[in-house]
């Protein structure tokens, strides 16, 4: 029997989707017709970010998740951070740095935390490889991120960019060892159908939304 994708992470995608859909607000603004290229930059830069939030806690609830107390805490508080991310998506970025990159910090705090209670609860080699390489990843991204709140927008920003591209890329290197513990494809198949579904009916509304101010 498969894992099956709980109400908590229904409600984690319902509101990554709004987050995503705050993020392209980024870029309704048009200079003669025209979307500029630093906002077009900025848009690139949140999006990818925000998948890969998503991608990371689908895979720990994928390979750990369970339906405890536990799990759905941190769910509902990374949907917090979450929302509160999405409200500082703007095209004023200087202004939103700060409380955005204290945003990314809690939330990577949060999964760096979820894994370190897994540490336990795992006690075989191929799963402590698995959560150690995470623990790494985050811990090397959190570290980055951090330093960027501490010195000038100018260089902060470009710290912030290697922190977030180093875990993209640790991510990258570390899959011959990840792939020692699978991963629910059927679960995972589940919550990219809700996703995909969510952000559908999103557009749909949107759509509706617009049409009715024009008329």
């Amino acid at each position: 029997m498969h894992k099956k994708a709980s109400i908590p992470e229904l409600f984690f995608d319902l509101v990554y989707v709004y987050a995503i859909g705050r993020s392209m607000t980024l870029i309704h603004h048009l200079h003669d017709g025209i979307i500029p290229w630093e906002d077009f930059v900025i848009f690139i830069l949140s999006f990818l970010f925000l998948i890969n939030i998503w991608v990371y806690q689908t895979v720990f609830l994928n390979r750990y998740g369970q339906e405890s107390p536990k799990n759905n805490a941190f769910l509902f508080l990374d949907m917090g951070f979450l929302l509160l991310l999405s409200n500082s998506f703007t095209l004023e970025w200087r202004g939103q740095f700060t409380p955005f990159v204290v945003l990314v910090l809690l939330l990577t705090a949060s999964l760096f935390t979820q894994y370190f209670l897994e540490l336990r609860h795992y006690p075989s080699p191929e799963h402590q490889e698995v959560i150690q390489n995470y623990l790494l990843i985050l811990g090397i991204r959190f570290g980055l991120v951090a330093v960027s709140l501490f010195i000038s927008l100018t260089f902060g920003l470009y710290f912030y960019l290697v922190g977030f591209l180093t875990g993209l890329i640790l991510s990258i290197f570390f899959r011959k060892d990840t792939s020692r513990v699978p991963i629910s494809f059927a679960h995972l198949v589940e919550r990219m159908t809700l996703l995909v579904i969510i952000t559908f009916g999103e557009m749909i509304m949107g759509g509706i939304a617009k049409y009715s101010k024009m008329k």
